[in-house]
């Protein structure tokens, strides 16, 4: 009798597990994955369009992938801390790129032209804290920048609003995302055994904004690159940063020598690579040409 009640017990203690080990398994594959590196968007007829496009799927694929934004949320943030700074670091990303349309890309001249009204509201929308919860959630502000961009693409199309595929616009927009790779990448020099996740996943979020939108660049200012000789330098960038977009089993940081890779020496080379060819590729257009109007 009581090894029947052992073997019962055993039995029922299996049965239970398999749930269990199920959802542990669907979470790991489905909620606290990262999205796919390349998000694709369809071909604009009118320069700028697709920029503003692929910066608006990325939004929705952050906000429709797994649990959504979790920055904000009260429970999870404490659970899927990685996907948490995968979001702030594509956040930055982002940032970054419509700060470039608001200043620049938008204007055709920085000095004397105006801000667009509806890009300057998707930046105010993007700029508050990403951890407000409540009046206003920042998954509201996410939605409400994709329509105030939204009514700017629309603009586009019918001619109302300006994108200018300008050699020095370009520059500054690239000299963001150095400088954002620059602090990225000395993150990633010292870390100990409770911070490497956070920052090996901060630059991967970061890699992912900043992939998807040269992707972008490589066709919206394809005359530019072409007549300045950067075509090339911005595929080799673009490779580069995809070596940096990976999934450990688990983030090692081990000396180098180790009989285990460390995954943020490997990130910070791709990064570094990265962002030396996008210094490169600023230079190539400052010095070959005069800046051209698309």
């Amino acid at each position: 009798m009581y090894y029947a009640d052992r073997f019962f017990n055993y039995k029922a203690a299996t049965l239970l597990s398999i749930p269990i080990i199920a959802i542990t398994i669907w979470f790991s594959m489905v909620v606290s994955a990262q999205p796919e590196l390349m998000i694709k968007v369809a071909e604009e007829n009118k320069k700028g369009m697709m920029l503003v496009s692929i910066n608006q799927k990325m939004s929705d694929t952050i906000l429709d992938h797994g649990l959504g934004w979790l920055p904000n949320d009260i429970i999870w943030k404490h659970i899927w801390d990685n996907n948490v700074n995968f979001q702030k670091g594509w956040r930055e990303s982002y940032l970054r790129t419509i700060l470039s349309l608001r200043e620049s890309l938008s204007r055709q001249d920085r000095s004397t032209s105006p801000l667009n009204k509806d890009v300057e509201k998707g930046y105010g929308h993007l700029s508050i804290n990403p951890e407000s919860w409540i009046f206003p959630s920042y998954e509201g502000q996410m939605n409400d920048a994709n329509d105030s961009l939204e009514v700017y693409k629309n603009d586009l199309g019918s001619g109302k609003a300006g994108f200018y595929t300008r050699a020095d616009s370009l520059v500054r927009l690239i000299e963001q995302y150095t400088s954002l790779l620059g602090s990225v990448t000395n993150t990633l020099d010292i870390t100990t055994f409770f911070d490497r996740d956070d920052r090996f996943y901060f630059a991967k979020g970061v890699t992912w904004g900043i992939y998807n939108n040269m992707v972008v660049i490589s066709s919206e200012f394809e005359d530019v690159l072409a007549d300045n000789g950067g075509n090339e330098i911005t595929q080799s960038i673009i490779n580069e940063l995809s070596h940096a977009y990976f999934e450990p089993l688990v983030v090692l940081d081990n000396e180098r020598g180790s009989m285990f890779n460390s995954h943020l020496i490997h990130q910070k080379a791709a990064l570094l690579a990265a962002r030396q060819k996008m210094n490169s590729l600023s230079s190539i257009l400052l010095h070959k040409g005069a800046p051209s109007q698309g």
